[in-house]
């Protein structure tokens, strides 16, 4: 039976990943949605300083040259929840990510030079 090797190593549960979040000061890998909305919550003062004084002005990062004016729309509502402490887990992911806190990523196994089992062991 062939075992999954895997590119990368999550860093809080230590298993094996191909995907996941990364935290953009790269001191982070996270495989699990759960654990990383933990440490968005664990953050979230920070993330709110990284927030524009002006709550329009959102829609100038480069996380949002894509997003529809729906969808800015929705993102400032949620600024605005996140402000009164009443945010989901998820609007927190969404306002993270438009900041730039954290990105999601994909990596080939083949072409990194350390590679681990499911369980995280190194090989």
């Amino acid at each position: 039976m062939k075992k999954t090797i895997y590119a990368r190593k999550c860093d809080y549960t230590g298993k094996g990943m191909n995907e996941g979040y990364i935290f953009c000061d790269d001191s982070s890998m996270i495989n699990d949605r759960e654990l990383l909305i933990k440490e968005l919550r664990k953050d979230r003062k920070f993330i709110i300083e990284l927030l524009p004084e002006n709550t329009q002005d959102i829609k100038e990062l480069d996380n949002l040259t894509n997003d529809t004016p729906t969808e800015i729309l929705k993102l400032i509502n949620s600024i605005k929840k996140l402000k009164a402490n009443k945010e989901t887990g998820e609007e927190l992911c969404n306002i993270a990510y438009a900041v730039d806190y954290y990105y999601y990523t994909e990596w080939d196994e083949i072409e990194e030079d350390l590679h681990y089992l499911e369980d995280g062991t190194e090989i």
